[in-house]
């Protein structure tokens, strides 16, 4: 081997990794790109449930009308956690009587805010 034949392949070894410390630079990019844009929809998710939570509470205080009242419920019912309620006011908006409607709407409350208490201290 003479000299030119030695410069030519330590050209090519140092080019080989300039290529693969490129591509270890970038996949570090690009891994801690997607851990940041998890993490910010996770906190924007977090963040948007505590806020409806308790405008959906305030909602239900100042509704004073069974059917109203029932449709905010059963449009709100994602987990359908609140298919017992339902079903009562269904009952009492066809027997028109209010103070089934007013326990019913202390039920609904309690448990709505025992389960935002519930999640804020991770149980």
């Amino acid at each position: 081997m003479d000299s030119s034949e030695i410069v030519k392949k330590e050209v090519l070894i140092e080019e080989k990794f300039d290529y693969l410390h490129f591509f270890k630079v970038a996949l570090s990019y690009l891994i801690v790109f997607v851990l940041g844009f998890l993490a910010g929809k996770f906190l924007k998710f977090s963040k948007k449930r505590v806020v409806s939570n308790v405008t959906f509470i305030d909602t239900l205080k100042n509704i004073d009308e069974p059917k109203e009242f029932l449709k905010v419920l059963i449009s709100n019912n994602q987990n359908r956690e609140f298919d017992y309620f339902i079903n009562s006011l269904e009952d009492v908006i066809y027997s028109k009587t209010d103070e089934k409607f007013q326990s019913i709407k202390q039920n609904i409350l309690t448990k709505t805010l025992f389960e935002k208490k519930r999640n804020r201290f991770g149980m």
